[in-house]
């Protein structure tokens, strides 16, 4: 007999890990013990040296499905003491002999289980019908916990004590809520209860609820506080509903997500093919972009203009409750003021949306870290992750070596995450969306913090943009940490490297397109041709430079790019161009800025692909002001015909890609449709075109969330053979900006 001390790093606590380790050494006659640290799980077992193979083998064969394995090391110890039997003990904060730099990585929250779905629907047990239910395979863990280990002291579960009964199950090494720190029941558990607008109880626990669907079937506005934070519902059917929610949440055309009671009945309403029913069924819940059949009789203004819902499937068992109840879709879209963070505390909500909802179903248990939902599409079957929240984060990624430092990666301003590099880990926190105002900014300090306390982190360097104006880069200048910082686009590519494992020695061809990003000429750029490895960058080709008429205002209103563009072509002759007439200029107007373009006055030079798609939408009449970001990308998709080849004329000179075809073709083809279609198949070519000489190439950048694009580069791709890498599960988009500043210092010295 020999003995064993085992390390386990990764994604092993609050996931079941030790019970299994108690199953498995049962199984092969191991004797011994387990417990959590800081770091993750120590084992120290004893038996041959055939029964260890075994067990080590069986832990990484049979390992939880919400475990993740990132090391497994086992040394030959002295054999001091002979176990009688294999034992679950009580958490530590260190362990001898282990790293106490690299933490254990928390789960996500996860969707409730079929197990205890099933317990929930059963009349008999003591947990029918409670919106709280869980086990040691689903429910909430980041967005409860304060710090590590994942210990039910350390989590807003702390205020409640179990009774007895919760605790036989908790306390039983056989039963599946074997230390699921959330472990309750009705009798020792959170409860609900339903408030008016004015603040009055209007009922709780089950008739709460029943309340609150009848309030849904009348046509109301209700907020409904989740996992992560508050939603606000209503009826997807309900025309005249949907309409009052745009009103209150001043929300004019940006498309609300609808959660539907089945797969069954989304199957009803929309078109879903393989890959996309697997991830609306996945433990993760994320909302799926997909598109809307001929049958369905949800409301038109869900989705102003398009042919595409963000769609899932109840993931708490409250909404769960309320669906099985309802039983049909609801507007399930997040509580908060327009591009601000999701609402997670009740007194915040009455005091930011007050007016906004009729009816609050509340709960007592804590929302800790506020996490919106994830979001994401399939481009056949390549997945685009839109959003990495509930469910898929907080996010966790090997590096292929370690990192010399401790190192912070701040992110962009839009669509923010932060990033945390430890040794060879990687910890990205969920979702927090675009900075700029006081409360997201304080949602950014707030993820921050409660990364840094529940991982006991503390940077030796932050890694930023290169923009100077950007919240987060001011924000590393106060905070006295050694700091660099990365261009905006090579970072959007690093990401893309990083993910699909390029190796140290290669360089990668990548493609970024995206709306904006401060480029090393001080220009706007965001239609680059990068040529990376980790430890440089070469811009190899980009599009023509062109003015952005008003600066920020060209954002909202496309009109101006495609102004811009007629006045760069073809100077005071466009002045007379009927085209001019849809921008909905007056003259005077007209003549102002023609003039801003003459002298350049705040008039900023733009290479952006995302500015492009916006001049097209315009040509096109589909928008002259957009009221979200994307909204040209996604009215030009929509209107693609996959079957349709053609495409506009393009040059390319001396690296720089003209769009003067682009703009001819716009002005020249009269069929929506069939110019929307040219004009993604223009782009496409042209990266496909200049990616032909690499053999293999990338795409990053918010643009290639444009399902119909990534379509076409892959099958112009795969006809010339060439190797196409994309974002997995990371998002193209900015989302990811902080992966790749981590990845900036994987080979730095």
């Amino acid at each position: 007999m020999k003995t064993y001390k085992i390390h386990i790093t990764g994604v092993v606590q609050g996931v079941g890990f030790r019970p299994f380790l108690h199953k498995i050494a049962k199984e092969n006659k191991i004797l011994g013990y387990a417990f959590n640290y800081t770091g993750g799980v120590i084992v120290e077992i004893q038996g041959d040296e055939k029964a260890k193979r075994k067990f080590i083998d069986d832990i990484k064969e049979k390992k939880p499905p919400l475990a993740q394995i990132n090391s497994l090391s086992f040394t030959e110890c002295d054999l001091k003491t002979i176990f009688s039997d294999f034992e679950i003990r009580l958490s530590q904060a260190a362990a001898e002999g282990a790293s106490e730099k690299v933490p254990a990585l928390l789960p996500p929250d996860m969707a409730v289980c079929e197990d205890c779905q099933k317990e929930m629907s059963l009349s008999s047990d003591k947990r029918s019908f409670y919106p709280f239910i869980n086990c040691t395979n689903c429910g909430p863990r980041y967005t409860i916990l304060n710090r590590l280990p994942y210990d039910r002291k350390n989590t807003s579960m702390a205020e409640f004590a179990m009774c007895s009964r919760c605790n036989k199950e908790y306390t039983d090494i056989l039963d599946r809520r074997y230390h699921a720190e959330p472990t309750c029941c009705p009798e020792c558990g959170p409860q609900v209860l339903l408030k008016d607008k004015n603040d009055k109880t209007i009922g709780l626990s089950q008739e709460a609820i029943n309340h609150f669907v009848l309030k849904i079937k009348e046509g109301c506005i209700l907020a409904l506080k989740g996992i992560g934070g508050f939603h606000l519902l209503c009826d997807a059917s309900n025309n005249d509903a949907v309409k009052k929610l745009r009103a209150r949440k001043k929300r004019s055309d940006k498309p609300f997500a609808v959660m539907f009671p089945s797969i069954e009945v989304l199957k009803e309403h929309l078109v879903i093919n393989e890959t996309e029913e697997s991830f609306i069924l996945s433990r993760q819940r994320p909302i799926v972009i997909l598109k809307k059949n001929q049958k369905s009789n949800l409301a038109q203004n869900i989705s102003p203009g398009s042919d595409t819902i963000g769609a899932f499937l109840p993931y708490s068992p409250l909404h769960i409750l309320i669906l099985d109840k309802f039983n049909d879709p609801i507007v399930a879209t997040s509580a908060n003021i327009s591009e601000e963070p999701i609402i997670k505390d009740y007194e915040l909500l009455k005091t930011r949306l007050n007016g906004v909802f009729d009816y609050a179903l509340d709960h007592n248990r804590k929302i800790l870290h506020g996490c919106d939902d994830s979001v994401m599409r399939v481009s056949e079957k390549i997945p685009i992750v839109m959003r990495r929240a509930r469910g898929m984060a907080p996010g966790f990624f090997h590096l292929p070596r370690k990192l010399q430092n401790n190192v912070l990666a701040v992110g962009a301003q839009q669509k923010n995450t932060i990033t945390f590099g430890i040794e060879d880990k990687v910890i990205m926190t969920p979702h927090i969306g675009d900075l700029g105002s006081y409360f997201a900014d304080n949602f950014f300090k707030d993820n921050y913090n409660a990364l840094k306390n529940i991982y006991s982190f503390e940077p030796d360097l932050i890694v930023c943009d290169k923009h100077p104006r950007y919240f987060t880069t001011e924000w590393a200048q106060t905070q006295n940490i050694p700091m660099v910082s990365v261009q905006h686009h090579y970072a959007h590519a690093l990401s893309l490297m990083l993910e699909n494992n390029i190796k140290e020695d290669e360089t990668l061809f990548c493609a970024v397109f995206d709306g904006t990003g401060y480029g090393d000429d001080e220009n706007i750029w965001g239609g680059e041709f990068l040529n990376c490895s980790y430890k440089d960058f070469t811009r190899e080709t980009y599009f023509h430079y062109f003015r952005l008429l008003g600066g920020e205002k060209a954002v909202k209103e496309p009109r101006r790019v495609a102004l811009s563009l007629l006045f760069q072509l073809y100077e005071e002759k466009s002045l007379q161009m009927p085209e001019i007439q849809k921008f909905n200029f007056s003259e005077n107007e007209i003549a102002a800025l023609y003039s801003m373009f003459q002298k350049g006055i705040n008039s900023p030079l733009s290479s952006s692909a995302g500015r492009l798609f916006d001049a097209a939408a315009s040509l096109m009449n589909l928008r002259q002001n957009i009221s979200y970001e994307g909204e040209s990308g996604l009215l030009i998709e929509d209107l693609y015909d996959y079957k349709d080849e053609s495409s506009f004329q393009y040059h390319i000179d001396k690296g720089i890609i003209s769009w003067q075809g682009i703009v001819e073709g716009l002005i020249e083809i009269k069929d929506e449709k069939k110019a929307a279609t040219m004009f993604i198949n223009t782009l496409a070519q042209i990266i496909v075109e200049l990616a032909k000489p690499y053999e293999k190439f990338g795409i990053s950048g918010g643009v290639f969330q444009n399902s119909a694009l990534v379509w076409r580069i892959n099958k112009l791709a795969e006809k010339h053979r060439l190797k196409l890498f994309t974002h997995i599960h990371y998002p193209p988009n900015d989302g990811g900006i902080s992966l790749g500043q981590i990845a900036s210092r994987l080979y730095s010295h």
